[in-house]
């Protein structure tokens, strides 16, 4: 499949500004645990087919492209806890805004 499915458990969580509000604090308690190696949080697994799609456009072109592309919301671990590894540019970087397209 392209990355690790073993030992990963997905639990749905509160995704509105509340339940985002107390990631950091769940990261820490789940991190405390001494069998938890890595905690990510994110929308989708890899293989998940519940995809957010969409199009694009390159330096603020005035029309969409041919293609779209699938949005999936993840962290900085993500790529870490399914040991993905990118064909091209670089690792997400940790920050508490959006800054990035991945």
């Amino acid at each position: 499949m392209g990355f690790n499915k073993d030992a990963i458990v997905n639990v749905p969580f509160q995704s509105d500004s509340i339940g985002i509000s107390k990631l950091s604090y769940l990261r820490s308690r789940l991190m405390s645990e001494p069998n938890i190696k890595l905690v990510s949080f994110n929308n989708a697994t890899p293989s998940d087919d519940d995809n957010w799609w969409t199009g694009f456009r390159f330096n603020r072109a005035a029309k969409e492209t041919e293609f779209a592309s699938i949005n999936k919301w993840v962290d900085a671990d993500y790529l870490k806890t399914y040991q993905l590894s990118l064909v091209a540019g670089r690792d997400i970087t940790t920050t508490d805004s959006i800054r990035e397209f991945w």
